[in-house]
């Protein structure tokens, strides 16, 4: 995409380079750091559009980087998405700090390039019928809900900008499933959403301050309620895209 500036952050420097090239090959304007102080600068200096991070780097990390961009109100609306070895950081935490996506380390580069095209789209151009084909036989979903919960901990359903937190004490689905969703609503301009799903993250067990459950991502929306959904959830100005709780 070009007039999109992209800043890839991590200390490993052939994996920096190899993301660089492969973005820069796509079009993008791509500027490099090897540690989050040097980015948050790179941040303060130049228009960014998108944030790719390493989590564990010295000075500063990806997470602490994360936290410093959602707390810059000039910052905090850039999408940032995480590369992480195994075990950095759990998904939850990762989006409940704000990130928009994750990926495992070793990244495949499409998967990450695909993520980054959709989180720099128009909000009113996501989520569209057939953009992601779900397999025959999809397991299908009801949850119902009194109303519409945006970033408000302990809540059955709880949405943030992307997807949605579904408080649970049934086996979880497994990361990664497709899952047709109907959230039925008593009150509210929703009457019911049908929207498609992937699960980002799965909580069994509970430590007393988070409730088990799962995050999902949202892939599709119905079109008869996509205008309605995002016209809800636009003004928000919250940070989170999928509330952890």
């Amino acid at each position: 995409m070009k007039n999109c500036n992209v800043l890839i952050v991590d200390d490993m420097m052939h994996l920096r380079e190899a993301l660089a090239f492969f973005f820069k090959k796509k079009g993008f304007t791509v500027f490099e750091a090897c540690n989050g102080k040097i980015a948050f600068n790179i941040l303060n200096e130049a228009t960014i559009g998108l944030i790719i991070s390493d989590i564990r780097m010295p000075e500063l990390g990806g997470l602490e980087l994360l936290q410093q961009v959602r707390r810059t109100s000039s910052l905090s609306h850039i999408p940032f998405i995480f590369v992480s070895a195994f075990a950095d950081l759990s998904n939850d935490e990762a989006f409940h700090n704000g990130a928009n996506d994750i990926f495992p380390k070793p990244f495949d580069a499409e998967d990450i390039l695909n993520a980054s095209i959709e989180l720099l789209k128009p909000v009113k151009s996501r989520w569209m019928p057939n953009k992601l084909h779900a397999p025959e036989g999809i397991k299908k979903v009801i949850l119902k809900a009194q109303e519409m919960h945006l970033n408000s901990p302990g809540q059955p359903i709880n949405f943030g900008k992307s997807g949605f937190f579904v408080q649970s004490n049934e086996q979880p689905p497994e990361v990664g499933d497709l899952l047709h969703f109907k959230i039925e609503f008593e009150k509210g301009v929703l009457t019911d959403l049908k929207c498609l799903g992937q699960v980002a993250w799965t909580r069994v067990s509970t430590d007393g301050q988070k409730s088990p459950g799962y995050g999902v991502q949202i892939r599709e929306v119905d079109m008869s309620m996509k205008d309605a959904f995002i016209d809800l959830i636009e003004p928000y100005k919250g940070p989170i895209t999928i509330p952890a709780y």
